[in-house]
């Protein structure tokens, strides 16, 4: 069954998870002991999984990896009864160079001078300085509260029921999946000689395989949602939640956004393609009045109304789907431009055996050299011709066999 089949792929899908979750938080957590380098001559300063203030002038001989490494060493040594306590700021002037300095009673934490600002910010130095004692408090808050048993109980008590529903969820879907699937068998099973549905007993590889793509999905998704109520729990992790939680609306908002602005040009790609069908099947209309003889016109043999059909269509349809394509969204991605080209070089590789079959076909139908029911004798093959394509000739032989013989050779 698919649920059992994928059951067995469960170890493997949480594995890929955990790892994909491991980098992730390990790109994250990376800058907390080590400088995050952002532009040369520049280094971000992370406590704890938020950025607390990026430093870029070398003072007093020291660079900025070296102030950032300086302070960090500072920080962790403080002790615990002087996290909760407000920063203070203090300016100083060293070398003619103005400054601020972020302590906490006697201990000192790091500076920020004039040369750290951003210029693109317009910011004065003393705003900057707060800014950067209040996401520091901030984190020296969040070390706090994790080190007191109450908030680790709390945040691994809810982590605990968010894991119990988790699973609840993921048993869920794996017994939908399964119902869903049981169905669809019995309903195939119970039109096995229904038209409609022999198209399902074909693909049913392909539905098995789309269930469990979904299921995958839904998994994951799950998981991606544990993960960060869970992260979220926790004074420390907190940052790490409120990024995948960001990631998760930003990635909503920029798919619903897209999808909104994509739906003018994508009903006036429907709407050409409409019509486009409606012109097609008035063509067809015509071809068949003339097939039946109901329609007489110059030039247009019954033998030539079959191929005259199909070219009228191929035109109707190459000229529709032009016009419609760039009302297609995202048809002016590189993806689009990429599979174009592949698309066009692989029509390159494999077309002049093509066109030259099509074009001895167009002779033959055209010169009506050929007609059905025409006694032949091609080579070795003897018989009653069956039909006439654009590619290849049919031909009944006295054994009563069908034979396709290449128009290219005739």
């Amino acid at each position: 069954m698919l649920a059992n089949s994928f059951c067995r792929r469960l170890p493997a899908v949480f594995a890929f998870f955990w790892l994909a979750a491991g980098l992730f938080l390990a790109g994250l957590s990376g800058p907390v002991v080590a400088a995050e380098q952002v532009r040369p001559n520049e280094a971000t300063l992370h406590y704890h999984f938020r950025p607390i203030v990026t430093l870029r002038a070398t003072f007093v001989g020291a660079s900025p990896e070296y102030r950032v490494r300086r302070a960090l060493a500072r920080i962790d040594a403080l002790p615990a009864a002087q996290m909760p306590q407000p920063i203070e700021l203090t300016p100083f002037v060293v070398e003619d160079r103005r400054g601020i300095s972020l302590h906490i009673g006697e201990s000192v934490l790091f500076g920020i001078v004039e040369g750290d600002l951003d210029p693109e910010e317009k910011i004065s130095l003393e705003a900057a300085a707060r800014r950067s004692a209040d996401e520091l408090h901030t984190a020296l808050l969040a070390v706090s509260e994790q080190r007191r048993p109450a908030v680790l109980i709390k945040g691994l008590g809810l982590s605990l029921a968010a894991t119990a529903v988790a699973l609840l969820l993921l048993w869920l879907i794996r017994r939908a999946a399964a119902l869903i699937v049981r169905q669809l068998e019995k309903v195939i099973d119970a039109h096995p000689e229904s038209s409609s549905f022999r198209w399902a007993r074909h693909g049913w590889a392909l539905v098995q395989r789309i269930a469990q793509l979904l299921m995958a999905f839904l998994w994951l998704s799950v998981a991606y949602l544990w993960l960060t109520f869970v992260l979220a729990r926790f004074p420390l992790t907190e940052p790490l939640g409120d990024r995948l939680t960001d990631f998760l609306f930003g990635l909503l908002e920029t798919l619903g956004v897209g999808f909104i602005e994509a739906i003018p040009s994508l009903t006036t790609a429907l709407v050409i393609l409409f019509l486009t069908k409606a012109f097609n099947d008035a063509i067809g209309n015509f071809f068949k009045a003339a097939r039946t003889g109901r329609v007489q016109v110059h030039g247009l043999h019954p033998e030539t109304v079959n191929a005259t059909h199909r070219i009228c269509t191929i035109i109707v349809w190459g000229l529709g789907i032009a016009i419609a394509y760039p009302f297609i969204p995202m048809s002016n991605s590189d993806a689009f431009k990429g599979l174009s080209v592949m698309f066009g070089f692989m029509l390159t590789l494999g077309s002049a055996g093509i066109v030259n079959q099509l074009m001895s076909g167009l002779v033959l139908v055209y010169s009506r050299a050929l007609s059905v029911g025409d006694f032949v004798d091609i080579g070795e093959t003897v018989g009653v011709v069956s039909e006439v394509g654009a590619l290849s000739t049919k031909i009944i032989n006295i054994r009563n066999e069908e034979v396709t013989i290449p128009n290219e050779v005739l």
